[in-house]
């Protein structure tokens, strides 16, 4: 069933032929032991005196990913750290987690690390993080930043591919065929030219950006490998938290909050840019035109970690 089902989305897809690019070297993380024995694994990028930005990964990503900001944050005085949650990547697994206990994980990694005040910023199934720990934490968290973020389930699943609307909807209705989902994603990265040439076909602004900078695609197929490094568990149990209780409001998130979203993005559509702008009460919107989900995330990166629209 899983090969039957991954098969019948990706074989349709014509071809799409990419530059190769050696992977890039995994640099190992550092190990925060939380207080109740979990490790918390996290990595650092910027200057370490710069303006302190936790960045939160998606749902089938690693903290690895901030890599996609490296330059950026460097060129902006920008401390960028990016902890890896519960089961992915060198994580613990923590099987009683939700989205607002993740702020306890951060609050306690700031602390590890004299850091009292911060901003947020999460990609993908890191927005819904990052607005939950703005919630949590609004005496430490500033400006909140939200790209390409995960919506909940009232938000709806227009303008989503069908691979993904298909993943949204075994995460509410069928949890084990979303493992089986997870599983395909995960095999299909010990492929990467292949995995990147159905990615680039689902996503034509991502392919365009895989064949013009080949280094990002190893990148993104590197950090996602290491999400996986111990299982699909993690990933499993944080798709199904995006369509439960979020365990807070979205009006109870006073911080300013950047949304921006790409208007070729067909994972995170724009119409969930426009659900959290009206709810949230000080959100932005930023579309981000002709970007995917992670063109936009490279190609505005400045942007994104200045507050400000535009490239």
């Amino acid at each position: 069933m899983r090969s039957l089902l991954f098969s019948s989305i990706v074989l349709s897809l014509v071809p799409l032929t990419l530059p190769a690019s050696a992977a890039p070297a995994l640099e190992s993380p550092m190990i925060l032991e939380l207080s109740d024995g979990r490790s918390l694994a996290w990595r650092e990028l910027g200057p370490p005196d710069g303006r302190a930005v936790f960045f939160f990964h998606g749902g089938a990503d690693s903290g690895l990913a901030a890599q996609l900001l490296a330059g950026a944050a460097e060129a902006g005085g920008v401390r960028l750290i990016a902890p890896d949650r519960p089961g992915f990547g060198a994580s613990s697994p923590d099987p009683g987690r939700s989205l607002v206990s993740w702020a306890d994980d951060v609050a306690a990694l700031a602390d590890h690390l004299c850091v009292g005040s911060f901003d947020v910023l999460g990609h993908s199934g890191g927005g819904p993080h990052a607005l939950a720990v703005a919630a949590r934490l609004p005496q430490r968290v500033g400006r909140v930043v939200v790209v390409a973020g995960g919506a909940p389930k009232d938000a709806g699943a227009a303008g989503m591919a069908l691979p993904f609307r298909l993943n949204r909807w075994f995460a509410i209705t069928a949890p084990g065929m979303q493992r089986r989902f997870l599983q395909s994603h995960r095999s299909g990265l010990e492929n990467p030219q292949k995995f990147l040439s159905q990615w680039g076909r689902m996503s034509t602004a991502d392919g365009a950006m895989f064949s013009e900078q080949p280094e990002v695609g190893s990148l993104i197929v590197a950090e996602m490998t290491e999400a996986y490094r111990a299982g699909i568990d993690g990933a499993a149990l944080e798709g199904q938290l995006y369509y439960q209780d979020w365990g807070f409001s979205l009006d109870s998130v006073e911080q300013p909050v950047d949304l921006f979203y790409g208007d070729a993005d067909p994972m995170a559509p724009l119409s969930w840019g426009r659900y959290f702008v009206e709810r949230l009460p000080s959100g932005t919107l930023h579309v981000l035109e002709n970007e995917g989900h992670f063109s936009g995330l490279v190609h505005h990166a400045t942007a994104i970690l200045e507050g400000r629209s535009g490239p």
